[in-house]
């Protein structure tokens, strides 16, 4: 199957949450405890958060066949003067692993951040 990367919409913020969370609760439960994963991974959806994010911020989706199977957020900020990025977030559902896609997205994000000029 065919994945697509591509900069993520307003109407994928819903699907980027449960991607996440699925993320969280079958790759990273495998370092962290149950009890971690229960607190993080099952976060409830907040829409306004996510949607902030796809306006304002540098956010990827693979994309598999329209079915959001993972994500990729970078934030460009200005800190004392001078530009910075920060990388909020890179999660894959286990669908999508071990497809080079994180290393895919980590070039997107290296290439953004790239553009800033302190």
């Amino acid at each position: 199957m065919k994945c697509l990367i591509r900069r993520a919409r307003i109407e994928d913020a819903e699907a980027i949450h449960l991607a996440h969370m699925k993320s969280i609760q079958d790759v990273c439960s495998k370092d962290h405890s149950p009890e971690e994963i229960k607190a993080w991974g099952h976060r409830p959806y907040d829409e306004i958060r996510r949607k902030y994010s796809i306006n304002n911020d540098h956010v990827w989706v693979v994309d598999e066949q329209n079915s959001i199977e993972g994500y990729g957020h970078l934030k460009i900020y200005e800190k004392d003067g001078i530009q910075r990025g920060h990388i909020y977030a890179l999660y894959l559902t286990t669908k999508v692993l071990k497809k080079n896609l994180g290393r895919s997205i980590i070039d997107l994000m290296l290439f953004e951040a790239k553009k800033i000029k302190s």
